[in-house]
C-alpha cells in the first residue's frame, strides 16, 4: 500500500495536471500514537484517496460535523473504511459527520486493540469492533447516529450501547457474527418514554438473539451473551412487567474527551421548562406556549410525512427537501398586540455535535390547522415574506433546552393578518438549507409533552 501510494505520488509529480482531478483527502497519521482530527470539508491535505488514516499507534481519530469522507482507516488500506490501527492498536474513533463505507477498530486478523467507537453522525454501512474473525479486541461500541448497515463487535469481548438519537429509519441489526467473547447490548436512553419502552421490550428477551421496537425503531440481535437496559448514567434498570413510572436520568452518556473544539457550547435558557406558563411584568406579557398534541409536530423528507415519532429532528435529512413543522394552538394574543420577542427554544435529548442550517418561516393565515397527509408542511403557503436564518455547529448537550433564535418578526407578520384573533393557532416551518444529512433531534410530544418545542413570546398591547 506504501508502495502504490509512492507510485501514486511519483505520477502526478511527472503529470502535474492529473492533480486538479483528484480527491484530496485529511492529513494522514504515522506509526505512532497521535490525535488526528478531520474537520475540514472537503478535506485540503493529506493523501489522494480522500482518506482519513491513523496508521499504527494508539490513536485518536475524530471527524467533525459537516464533513463527508469517502474512506477513513487507521491502517492505510486501501478499503473503503474508518479504522483504527491495524495491528492492535487502542483507538479511540469518534465520528460526528458523514462516512460512505464503515467504521471498523482493527483491519486485520493480527492481535485485535480493545477500540472505543463513537458515532453521532451517519455510517453509510457498518460499524465494525474488528473486522476480521480472530481480531479479538474488548471494544466498546456506542452509536448514538445513523447506521445504514449493521453494528457487530466481531472478536472479543465487546459491548454495544446504543443511545437517544439512533433514529436512521431503517432497522438496526446490532449483531456480533463469528468469533468467541462474552459480549454485552446495551440500551442507555436518556429520554424516559424510549428507556420505558425499552425496559418493557426486553422482558421475555434473550440476549443471544431477539428484536424489539422503541422510539418506531427495530432493534435486532445476536450472539451476546449479556443483554440490560440502563439509565443515561450507566445504572443498570431491573425490567419488569410493566414500564417503570419514572426513570433517573441525571446526565447523558458522556462524549469522548478528545474531541476537537470549534464553537463553544451555547449557555442554555434559564426560563423554566414549564409547557404553559404566562407571566405579566411591567406593562408586557410572557406566555409560554408548548406544543400540545401529536399532529402539531412533524417532519418531512421527500414528501414523506412524521407525525408520531417520539424524537423530532430539524436540520436536514439527507435531502434538500426537509422540512419540520411546530403548530402552537391556543395563542392567547390580541391582534394589536406589538411582539417584543418570540424566542424558539428546544429541548436536546441527547448528546450531539452536528451542523444545523434553517430556514424559519411561518405560514400566513390567522388560524392554521393541524399536520396531516393533505396539510404537510411542505404544503404550507403562503409563508411570511420575512424569514429567520438560524445555522449553528456547536455541541448540545443531553437534556438541556436551547434557543433556535429570536422569531418576533415571522410572528409579528402572523399577528398582524386581518382576521387574527385571541386563542388562534400559529404555525412555524423549518426548512434545511443544505443538501445531505445534518440535523440534531429534540423532543417532540409523543416524547414527552413537558420536552416539547415551545414559543417564548413577550408582548404589549
Amino acid at each position: 500500500m506504501k508502495l502504490l501510494r509512492y507510485l501514486m505520488f511519483i505520477g502526478l509529480m511527472i503529470v502535474p495536471a492529473l492533480m486538479v482531478h483528484g480527491a484530496s483527502g485529511c492529513a494522514d497519521g504515522t506509526p505512532a500514537s497521535e490525535n488526528l482530527v478531520c474537520d475540514v470539508t472537503p478535506p485540503t491535505s493529506g493523501n489522494t484517496d480522500n482518506q482519513f488514516d491513523g496508521d499504527l499507534g494508539n490513536d485518536v481519530m475524530t471527524q467533525a460535523a459537516g464533513v463527508s469522507t469517502v474512506d477513513i482507516d487507521g491502517d492505510g488500506s486501501a478499503t473503503s473504511d474508518l479504522r483504527g490501527s491495524g495491528n492492535g492498536g487502542a483507538d479511540t474513533i469518534t465520528n460526528y459527520g458523514t462516512v460512505t463505507a464503515s467504521i471498523a477498530g482493527d483491519w486485520s486478523s493480527g492481535t485485535g486493540g480493545a477500540d472505543i467507537i463513537y458515532n453521532y453522525g451517519v455510517i453509510q454501512n457498518n460499524i465494525m469492533g474488528d473486522e476480521a474473525l480472530g481480531a479479538g479486541g474488548n471494544d466498546t461500541i456506542t452509536n448514538g447516529g445513523v447506521v445504514g448497515g449493521t453494528i457487530n463487535g466481531e472478536g472479543g469481548n465487546d459491548t454495544v450501547i446504543i443511545i437517544d438519537a439512533s433514529q436512521g429509519g431503517s432497522d438496526h441489526k446490532l449483531l456480533l457474527e463469528g468469533g468467541p467473547g462474552s459480549d454485552t447490548l446495551i440500551f442507555r436512553f436518556s429520554n424516559t418514554t424510549l428507556s420505558n419502552q425499552a425496559n418493557a421490550a426486553l422482558v421475555g428477551n434473550s440476549p443471544a438473539s431477539g428484536s424489539i421496537v422503541v422510539g418506531g425503531e427495530t432493534y435486532t440481535w445476536s450472539n451476546f451473551e449479556q443483554l440490560r437496559n440502563e439509565s443515561a448514567s450507566g445504572t443498570p434498570i431491573p425490567t419488569t412487567t410493566q414500564p417503570p413510572t419514572t426513570t433517573s436520568v441525571p446526565s447523558a452518556t458522556p462524549a469522548p474527551t478528545n474531541t476537537p473544539v470549534f464553537t463553544s457550547t451555547p449557555k442554555p435558557p434559564t426560563i423554566t421548562p414549564s409547557p404553559t406558563a404566562t407571566v405579566v411584568s411591567g406593562g408586557s406579557t410572557t406566555l409560554t406556549v408548548a406544543i400540545n398534541n401529536g399532529a402539531n409536530d412533524a417532519n418531512e423528507v421527500n414528501g414523506v410525512l412524521d407525525l408520531s415519532n417520539t424524537q423530532l429532528w430539524i436540520g436536514n435529512a439527507g435531502s434538500a427537501e426537509s422540512y419540520t413543522g411546530l403548530r402552537f394552538a391556543s395563542l392567547n394574543i390580541p391582534k394589536s398586540a406589538t411582539i417584543i420577542s418570540a424566542q424558539l427554544q428546544v429541548f436536546s435529548l441527547s448528546q450531539q455535535w452536528t451542523q444545523v442550517n434553517l430556514n424559519i418561516g411561518g405560514e400566513v393565515v390567522a388560524n392554521s390547522v393541524p399536520f396531516s397527509a393533505s396539510n404537510k408542511p411542505s404544503q404550507r403557503l403562503p409563508l411570511t415574506g420575512v424569514r429567520v436564518i438560524h445555522s449553528s455547529n456547536t455541541s448540545w448537550a443531553a437534556n438541556t433546552w436551547y434557543s433556535l433564535g429570536d422569531v418576533k418578526s415571522v410572528v409579528q407578520e402572523i399577528i398582524n393578518t386581518s382576521a387574527w384573533t385571541t386563542g388562534n393557532a400559529l404555525t412555524l416551518i423549518l426548512k434545511g438549507t443544505v443538501s445531505g444529512w445534518g440535523r440534531k433531534f429534540v423532543g417532540s410530544f409523543e416524547g414527552g409533552n413537558t420536552t416539547s418545542v415551545r414559543l417564548v413570546i413577550t408582548y404589549t398591547n
